[in-house]
């Protein structure tokens, strides 16, 4: 019952934010054309707002019932710790508290290796753990977007454990604006500023005063893939010993040091990035 309400939240937030990528594209198409809106698209934005309006307060409502159990956990396990062994088994309530994660250091099972199991023999305590994981995720992500964590996420214990090769990071990447990719579509248009306004001292009183037109043109950012694969044998992923963490670490690590290389010297053509050392007119 707890994933189904998670997973109702994710999809009630996901359809609000595609009625605000709907309703801005109505507005940016009419004022990109300079005119008033038509009656039609007034019907539709009243539509979208009526369904607006409604997300919000369903939203608004899974959140505080999200947030409330959260709470009731917290303070039960709060409770639970106070009380003697004795009692808290007569009563049924367990402490959890210290209990590890279903994919961490302090277990034995593998990530890549239960998911292996259930997709190929329809393992079912391996998909038990695998939605316990999904849901523990559900609740260690609170703060961030929870339509990020729909599925499954990859333990972040598997990228520190391995002692893995020597590779120059991401710390450029690091440093930018991170932003999210629009729901569609295969380009991001920005706009830039290539002539700005001027200023100068004003003469005298009523003289007029320094005035140029702005002026920008469209910059148009491709989205690109970095991806990173491996091939494992049936006998590594069944009787290989932390194979899942030392094969999760390289790729992550790999991917990360082709990102920021391609930040820094990507061509901008062949499948590359525009890397800022290639950016037309730089100083």
């Amino acid at each position: 019952m707890k994933g189904a309400k998670v997973r109702l939240l994710d999809q009630l937030v996901e359809e609000r934010a595609e009625l605000s990528e709907t309703v801005d594209g109505i507005l940016t198409r009419a004022a990109d054309e300079t005119r008033d809106l038509t009656e039609t698209e007034d019907k539709n934005l009243a539509d979208l707002k009526a369904r607006a309006d409604a997300l919000d307060e369903r939203i608004t409502e899974l959140r505080a019932v999200q947030v409330a159990n959260l709470e009731a956990a917290k303070l039960r396990t709060e409770v639970a710790a106070t009380d003697e062994p004795e009692s808290r088994a007569a009563a049924g309530v367990v402490n959890v508290t210290s209990e590890p994660l279903t994919y961490s250091e302090q277990r034995s099972h593998s990530f890549f290796s239960d998911m292996y199991h259930a997709q190929v023999y329809g393992d079912a305590d391996a998909q038990a753990r695998l939605a316990r994981h999904r849901d523990e995720m559900a609740v260690e992500h609170r703060d961030g977007s929870s339509a990020n964590y729909a599925g499954l996420v990859v333990p972040q214990y598997l990228t520190q454990l391995a002692a893995d090769l020597a590779r120059a990071g991401r710390p450029f990447a690091d440093q930018c604006t991170a932003l999210p990719l629009p729901a569609d579509g295969l380009t991001v248009n920005i706009s830039r500023v290539t002539t700005g306004s001027s200023a100068a001292v004003q003469a005298a009183e009523n003289d007029a005063v320094s005035e140029t037109d702005i002026d920008d043109t469209l910059l148009t950012a491709d989205v690109r893939t970095i991806a990173a694969g491996q091939q494992l044998s049936r006998q590594a992923i069944e009787r290989g010993t932390g194979v899942d963490a030392l094969v999760a670490a390289d790729m992550i690590g790999a991917m990360a040091t082709t990102l920021d290389d391609q930040l820094l010297n990507g061509s901008g053509s062949s499948g590359q990035l525009l890397g800022l050392a290639n950016v037309s007119g730089i100083n």
